[in-house]
């Protein structure tokens, strides 16, 4: 592949031992890395990948692994602007930002191995999900705790422990890849799993249960005066990002701060925190 000489030059000043001026050269070129032309950025690395400069191969790496940074950063984004996100690849996209050296892989293979269990026992209506996900020994803890894995879809896979919110998540895509549909949904301030049934046929009234990971799986009949929160999937994605936000300032994480506020706020990662959040962060 042809550079221009400007790009040559800033692969030359990679090497620089002023580590300004080969952080610089590093930006720049990450610079060349946009929405409009993702490729051009992922074709040099890949060729710097093959210098027998070692400093280069080690620019190209770090440059490679911020570059998949940003691009989950804007899925993301783009996922919960849309009217129809996925939600399971959007809990995969949060998980894989916060662990950014995670393989993407590694969580599909631990999906496929968990709906591989689940099979077993047929989760085709909301008491068989509900004896999966308690065979499973899928559960809530403290609610006070600060942990951002309990916001994390896979690391609650392999440890089975989570928020509300994101195991009421896992058991709605599970009853999902067996035909079973329901919508998150909070009730007086918890989140639980809410299915519609019907009292006779054809359909007049609909009648609905709600599947409750805070109250041990405990199937409950849709109370008539309770304060009920129906979420889209959006609503759902935004919430554990923020969370998970809220853990980096607990944390003191600027990097995460930054990624997850611009996440949230729609901006580019690459923006500085003075631009996208208030004091004490930020200027504003």
């Amino acid at each position: 592949m042809q550079f221009d000489a400007r790009t040559n030059a800033l692969i030359t000043l990679l090497c620089d031992d002023d580590t300004n001026i080969s952080a610089n050269a590093m930006s720049e070129l990450l610079a060349i890395d946009t929405d409009a032309d993702a490729e051009t950025l992922s074709k040099l690395l890949a060729e710097l990948q093959e210098e027998k400069e070692p400093i280069l191969r080690k620019k190209a790496h770090q440059m490679q692994a911020i570059q998949r940074i940003r691009h989950r950063r804007r899925n993301f984004s783009q996922r919960i602007k849309s009217s129809s996100p996925n939600l399971l690849q959007g809990l995969g996209e949060l998980h894989s930002i916060w662990y950014d050296d995670i393989d993407t892989k590694e969580l599909s293979r631990l999906w496929a191995e968990m709906t591989k269990e689940a099979a077993k026992t047929r989760p085709v209506t909301p008491k068989r999900l509900a004896g999966f996900m308690k065979i499973s020994k899928f559960g809530t803890c403290d609610e006070n705790i600060q942990d951002a894995d309990l916001y994390c879809i896979g690391a609650i896979i392999e440890d089975r422990i989570g928020s509300d919110i994101l195991l009421a998540s896992i058991a709605l895509e599970i009853g999902r890849t067996f035909g079973l549909k329901g919508a998150i949904v909070r009730v007086d301030g918890q989140f639980g799993t809410m299915y519609t049934t019907t009292t006779d046929s054809p359909p007049t009234k609909l009648q609905g249960v709600i599947m409750m990971p805070s109250k041990k799986w405990k199937i409950i009949p849709v109370p008539e005066k309770a304060n009920i929160e129906i979420w889209k999937t959006n609503q759902v994605l935004k919430y554990v990002a923020a969370m998970l936000f809220v853990n980096s300032v607990c944390s003191e994480g600027p990097r995460y701060i930054q990624i997850l506020a611009a996440c949230l706020a729609g901006k580019n990662a690459s923006d500085s925190m003075e631009e996208l959040l208030p004091k004490p962060f930020g200027n504003s």
